[in-house]
């Protein structure tokens, strides 16, 4: 863990891989951890593996450590003979409460921000202390009415010196995200258990208690047509993929990827590129994601678009901006991409059809419409020669002739 509290015990844990059989375990230097931590014990493991025939050795170090005070603290490179480990950076906090007795449990919750705006992240932190052996026990849910609750890590267990008395801590974190302004409780959550102290099993129960929050509005100075975004880190990032000399009939990827802090992947915005001369867009499906920790939520999405060129000629593509609520600052920002400007050039499929459709043209203007007088004379021939034919025709008919009636070859007489 990089973020403790006063009164928190840690586990350094160091490790030496690889190392011959035969080789010696180094000495380790502690010494320098004693400047702003106690150190209240260290122990050493030995461990053999086999890996490719070949026998290794790993030795382990793990040393517990307590913070001397608040602030943030750096652990300090450790020597272990001819190797040396990485300084690691952390941030010590004040203990949540001084306690004026060691109660043999208490259930303590906090958020992070009691007054954050409509839609943002609030941390939400419960931990339940006790002493001696926890042996069965549930904790409720949290429930806040118009609101958005999601789970952000696995239960943590870990250990906490308060006031000399030794405590093993569950810790549960949770994102919450209120989604109307206004006042909203945090309902208080349910414990019971049982619990093995001083050679007694005990039931024990308790409730944690109702936090408030006064969530406030969108901001009147939010600009229109733009989605909510309220958040304390965003970026925007543009990732071009295309030919260096583009030419008409080739096209481009524009890929751009979102990413903002206690914000879901889903929660994103959407991005629309304006319409371009001399380009056809094809937008493809977005995609999004959401990772977790225990300090929060981070969102992230993915935009792509196919750019088909379809003139030559210069193109401009004009930058894209995001605006997003800086929630640490309380101010608007915005975030944009670098606009960007190519030359195209033109092709010699495009040539081609240029002088198609030249041809065509100049064929269609000197093709020259019929007067209305040839018209007329054409449909007058016409007729002429139709009635010659006909005339013609009643001059030549040959004459009737006259046939002698058929021979009877079969009679049948009546009555038969």
């Amino acid at each position: 863990r990089h973020q403790v509290e006063l009164g928190d015990i840690l586990t350094l844990t160091l490790t030496l891989k690889g190392m011959d059989v035969a080789q010696p375990a180094p000495k380790a230097d502690f010494t320098p951890l004693e400047k702003h931590f106690h150190i209240l014990g260290q122990q050493r493991n030995t461990q053999l593996m086999m890996n490719n025939g070949q026998v290794n050795k790993f030795e382990q170090w793990q040393v517990q450590l307590a913070p001397r005070h608040p602030g943030r603290i750096t652990l300090p490179a450790i020597t272990l003979g001819a190797y040396q480990s990485e300084p690691i950076a952390i941030e010590v906090k004040p203990a949540p409460s001084q306690l004026e007795r060691a109660p043999e449990f208490f259930i303590y919750n906090q958020v992070d921000t009691p007054q954050p705006y409509v839609q943002q992240q609030v941390h939400y932190q419960v931990r339940l202390y006790y002493q001696g052996e926890l042996i069965n026990g549930a904790m409720a849910p949290p429930a806040l009415a118009d609101a958005q609750i999601m789970r952000l890590d696995e239960q943590n267990i870990f250990h906490k010196q308060l006031n000399g008395t030794r405590y093993t801590v569950f810790e549960w974190n949770y994102a919450l995200f209120p989604q109307r302004s206004g006042r909203l409780t945090l309902s208080p959550q349910g414990f019971s258990g049982q619990l093995y102290l001083k050679q007694k099993l005990k039931q024990i129960s308790g409730k944690t208690p109702p936090i408030t929050l006064q969530v406030k509005p969108i901001p009147a100075t939010w600009p229109n047509g733009y989605d909510w975004l309220p958040s304390t880190r965003v970026t925007l990032t543009a990732r071009w993929n295309g030919p260096q000399q583009p030419k008409t009939g080739d096209s481009f990827t524009l890929t751009l990827t979102l990413t903002a802090a206690g914000v879901r992947g889903e929660q994103l915005p959407q991005i629309k590129l304006p319409q371009l001369p001399g380009v056809r867009i094809y937008t493809e499906p977005e995609t999004s994601n959401t990772q977790r920790s225990a300090t929060g939520l981070t969102g992230s999405k993915t935009y792509r678009w196919t750019l088909l060129l379809t003139q030559p000629g210069p193109l401009s593509l004009p930058s894209i901006r995001i605006p997003w609520w800086d929630v640490h600052h309380d101010r608007l920002r915005w975030q944009a991409t670098t606009a960007k400007t190519l030359e195209v050039a033109g092709s010699e499929t495009s040539s081609s059809l240029e002088a198609i459709s030249a041809t065509t043209t100049d064929a269609r203007q000197t093709t020259q419409p019929l007067w209305p007088w040839q018209l007329a004379t054409a449909l007058l021939a016409l007729v002429s020669l139709i009635l010659a034919f006909w005339l013609w025709r009643v001059k030549h008919r040959p004459e009737p002739r006259t046939n002698p009636p058929a021979a009877v070859t079969n009679l049948r007489p009546e009555g038969l």
